[in-house]
């Protein structure tokens, strides 16, 4: 009995009519989203730069490595003369 009065609840409902303007506000909503995407070029200049700054501090890295490496031998041969140990261990043996 319940079911009946849902259901005869359920087709009084009418439709209801959208307002007049709403297509245009939606029409201008989308306008305004496609007038608001960054360009391509811009995207692919911006990932152009990011990428050769990311060359360029690999490639700064990599030679500050190699300028590090360097011949060490006479400041060990001045610690020996010195009798200084030249070797890293901290404990000895």
């Amino acid at each position: 009995m319940e079911e009946n009065k849902e259901i005869d609840l359920l087709l009084k409902i009418e439709r209801v009519e959208a307002p007049l303007y709403l297509r245009a506000r939606v029409e201008a909503r989308i306008a305004n989203e496609e007038q608001q995407r960054i360009p391509m070029r811009t995207v692919w200049s911006i990932a152009a730069s990011v990428t050769v700054l990311l060359v360029l501090n690999v490639w700064a890295v990599s030679n500050s490595n190699r300028s590090n490496r360097t011949d060490y031998s006479a400041e060990t041969s001045l610690a020996t003369e010195m009798n200084i140990s030249v070797s890293n261990q901290l404990y000895h043996d």
